[in-house]
């Protein structure tokens, strides 16, 4: 039996090369997601018994936040290269005041979050507004760039997949996520 001619058969699917960034965002809107809810899992894991420390509740925020930003930006940028979304920029008023509060109030929730204690009400509304806040950031900031340049977005999502891979493996301590 011939198995090239089975594999080189049109029947197959094929993802043209074209479509490659399309697929590294979407792979990484997966790392974003995971580190968002391995963030959460940690955080309501009380079956553990172990009590976080300031400086693990500080991971947490710093994973929802690259891990939320990272989802919702590599979102934008697949569904831009695709087509499934306008490749037009969209710019809001005010955008990097928008921006600048958004960073404000995560250096403020951390804080909170951090001060609170674990799995109590205001530790569970500081997480969430920070998922909240970090995934319209990631969508924000993604969106506010035309189409032509998604192939240098996707590059910089990278680098935040990268940056959630870390936050998971000091959340998880596991060294090999970190030193990846």
């Amino acid at each position: 039996r011939d198995w090239s001619s089975d594999v080189c058969s049109s029947d197959l699917q094929k993802a043209e090369m074209i479509m490659m960034p399309q697929l590294v965002a979407g792979f990484h809107a997966m790392v974003g997601l995971a580190a968002v809810l391995v963030a959460l899992a940690r955080y309501y894991d009380l079956g553990s018994g172990e009590i976080m420390d300031s400086a693990h509740l500080a991971e947490t925020m710093i994973g929802v936040f690259f891990g939320a930003v990272t989802l919702t930006g590599s979102i934008v940028a697949c569904g831009k290269l695709h087509g499934n979304i306008p490749s037009k920029s969209l710019l809001l008023p005010f955008r990097h005041w928008i921006n600048a509060a958004i960073i404000v109030a995560s250096i403020a929730l951390t804080y909170g979050f951090c001060i609170s204690e674990q799995a109590s009400f205001s530790g569970s509304l500081y997480l969430w507004v920070e998922v909240a806040i970090s995934l319209f950031l990631g969508w924000h900031l993604v969106m506010s760039i035309g189409g032509a340049d998604m192939p240098v977005v996707v590059s910089m999502l990278n680098s935040y997949s990268g940056w959630t891979t870390v936050a998971a493996g000091f959340m998880l301590d596991n060294d090999l996520l970190i030193r990846s």
